[in-house]
């Protein structure tokens, strides 16, 4: 998507703001931005931003509101917003088992990244479709506390749950196995998707950052772990799905690495794109 210069956005008061929807993604080190009018939809503003270097110890939280209140604009009531986080876990519930009160039993279970309660903070569960279990995540309190102060009416979802929902739509659809690997700065969600339903569903810790070979080396590691877990499955047809959360760029140079690997063994990366909200 192409990037629109801040002074090439339309002027925005507390009035003409509920003209526009804004969308915010959130990264590790900054923001990622969209605006867009409300009628037709047309984005008239998207731009990437970085938190101010700051010293030792500042928190993500504190970053997070100096940089939104940098820009004037970010912070105006627009007619929707919508605000997508990387969770720190996630575990998927069978329906029907109880949740409340039990969030720190259930995101024990999240591995290999385990969470101790300390960890957990703020914790919300989200319905990904009928029949199918519903995700717990969990994320950090103070930040989604600032959030809601500033965005009092936002929708506000981890990225992993809009990739779920277009994963098994897209299963449904080929009637095939998806397999999604939803790409941050710091994990890899790994999300394999048969038919309508979730056969698995984990997150694993990154440390490539943004080197696309050493990332690339890192999904292969893992995506070997879940077809070898997986057993003879892992030989049924599949499409392979990639998203990154902080890129288009960043999902095209992954994916390009990737084939160099997949292809030789019989698969294709069948499409690389943001990840979806």
């Amino acid at each position: 998507m192409e990037q629109t210069p801040i002074d090439k956005l339309p002027l925005l008061d507390e009035t003409s703001s509920e003209l526009y929807d804004l969308v915010l993604r959130l990264h590790p080190d900054g923001i990622t931005y969209t605006l867009s009018r409300t009628r037709d939809q047309e984005i008239v503003g998207c731009d990437r931003v970085f938190f101010v270097p700051t010293n030792e110890g500042v928190g993500y939280t504190t970053r997070l509101s100096d940089l939104i209140y940098a820009y004037s604009f970010l912070p105006l009531p627009y007619h929707s917003v919508r605000i997508a986080y990387d969770a720190s876990a996630f575990v998927l519930v069978p329906p029907g088992m109880p949740i409340r009160e039990s969030e720190e039993e259930w995101l024990s279970m999240a591995l290999p990244i385990a969470v101790s309660p300390q960890d957990i903070g703020y914790t919300k569960t989200y319905s990904i479709a009928s029949e199918c279990p519903t995700l717990l995540a969990a994320w950090e309190r103070d930040a989604f506390a600032f959030l809601r102060r500033t965005y009092p009416y936002a929708e506000i979802v981890p990225y992993v749950v809009p990739t779920l929902q277009e994963g098994l739509s897209r299963s449904r659809v080929i009637e095939e196995r998806v397999v999604a690997l939803l790409v941050s700065p710091l994990a890899l969600n790994i999300l394999v998707l048969d038919r309508g339903q979730i056969r698995f569903a984990n997150r694993f810790a990154l440390i490539g950052g943004s080197d696309p070979e050493a990332v690339t080396h890192e999904i292969l590691y893992y995506l070997g772990s879940v077809w070898q877990q997986m057993g003879e499955e892992a030989l049924a047809r599949e499409e392979l799905l990639l998203y990154h959360t902080t890129s288009q760029e960043m999902a095209d140079k992954v994916a390009a690495a990737l084939d160099k690997f997949l292809k030789p063994l019989g698969h294709t990366l069948h499409s690389s794109s943001y990840s979806p909200f």
